[in-house]
């Protein structure tokens, strides 16, 4: 094969014009999908009714503490304090 020193100014011209339609196009093409599985939407149902639920208890909690009507048992006080000090307990 023999290479003529006659075009050879052309050639990288050519390269250039198409290579960048060519990574033009590629890049319009391209597109981001997500798919979001049916355990994570259910992961995010179950997430929100208990943030729902956690929400209420912390309103009749304020309620009853505001009313007066909020009772604790000494024993759940004293069982809650001896498992945290068992918990931070370094054995």
């Amino acid at each position: 094969m023999k290479i003529y020193n006659n075009n050879m100014e052309k050639i990288p011209a050519i390269y250039r014009t198409n290579g960048v339609e060519k990574i033009i196009n590629k890049k319009s093409e391209i597109r981001d999908k997500v798919e979001i599985s049916k355990e994570a939407t259910k992961l995010a149902q179950s997430f929100n009714e208990f943030e729902k639920i956690k929400s209420q208890k912390i309103e009749n909690i304020k309620e009853m503490l505001n009313t007066g009507t909020y009772n604790v048992k000494a024993e759940d006080v004293a069982d809650v304090i001896l498992k945290g000090i068992l918990l931070n307990k370094k054995i």
